[in-house]
């Protein structure tokens, strides 16, 4: 969900009161995108592009049991939340 913090909240509550089930409703990211200390819409654009990709990486490797990665290769981890800040670190940071 494209959205700020209060209008996903109210989206949220909307879905809620409509009878959405929560297990339905946590399957919404929000805020969109990776936290990429994004200002403008280019670079707000490049971080929900950014999560797409991740997200969509992630599954493939799940489905390939993780065989996807090249050998040898170590990446950090990615922490998403359902619901909350997108962080990616950095490696060695």
């Amino acid at each position: 969900l494209i959205a700020s913090r209060k209008r996903t909240g109210l989206v949220l509550d909307y879905l809620r009161e409509k009878g959405f089930q929560q297990a339905d409703i946590d399957r919404v990211r929000a805020p969109a995108g990776i936290a990429l200390g994004a200002r403008t819409a280019e670079e707000i654009a490049l971080s929900v592009i950014s999560e797409m990709v991740l997200v969509r990486r992630s599954r493939a490797r799940q489905a390939a049991g993780d065989a996807a990665a090249p050998a040898g290769e170590k990446r950090p981890a990615a922490a998403l939340s359902v619901v909350g800040q997108r962080t990616v670190r950095a490696a060695g940071g």
